[in-house]
């Protein structure tokens, strides 16, 4: 089974004394440096994460090209960059499950910068949104993400073991960002 490549660019942003910024200059100061680690960073994981090895390449090839043709340069905002890495990413592999995102982190300081990954799993309840017997008789699952087999499977079970009875069943995809296949086929399973 393949793993779904979605990566997320998680910035983080901090008001210092009450002060507000202006609107549109919230996250990191688009340097050339910062352009470059941020591609440098999506190439590391897409090698390591992305599951068409032989697309791989071509994304990579395509990164770098954009950045020494200057398609990121001049980047007004963390937005802007996203929004155009999206567009190298899906002219070089034609696939809508990778992207680059941005989040806000709630709480996020200078000094705790981001969430761990066991706890950004946590908060979201490993994506099992809702679980619910419908009248009828009818379960409805709505699961958001599908975490590794590792992270909370027991979450997962426990929610189908609470539909187990039922006569029918929702499972609800409508919000899910994909993640791991394992986790996929023990939810078939």
């Amino acid at each position: 089974m393949s793993f779904v490549g979605v990566i997320v660019l998680a910035f983080t942003c901090s008001v210092s004394s009450g002060q507000q910024p202006p609107e549109k200059t919230l996250g990191p100061t688009i340097t050339d440096a910062f352009v470059h680690d941020t591609v440098t960073s999506l190439q590391s994981l897409i090698q390591k994460k992305y599951f068409d090895t032989s697309v791989i390449p071509r994304i990579e090839e395509a990164l770098v090209a954009a950045e020494q043709q200057g398609a990121y340069a001049n980047t007004k905002d963390i937005g802007d960059l996203a929004e155009k890495l999206n567009d190298t990413l899906d002219q070089a592999s034609h696939d809508k499950h990778l992207y680059v995102g941005i989040s806000e982190l709630p709480g996020a300081t200078p000094i705790q910068p981001m969430l761990s990954r066991a706890e950004r799993a946590r908060m979201e309840n490993f994506g099992i949104k809702r679980a619910e017997v419908l009248d009828g008789n009818v379960g409805y699952l709505q699961i958001t993400a599908f975490y590794r087999a590792n992270e909370g499977s027991e979450v997962l079970e426990t929610a189908m073991n609470f539909v187990s009875h039922t006569d029918a069943l929702i499972l609800d995809f409508r919000n899910n960002g994909g993640g791991s296949s394992d986790t996929a086929v023990q939810l078939l399973s």
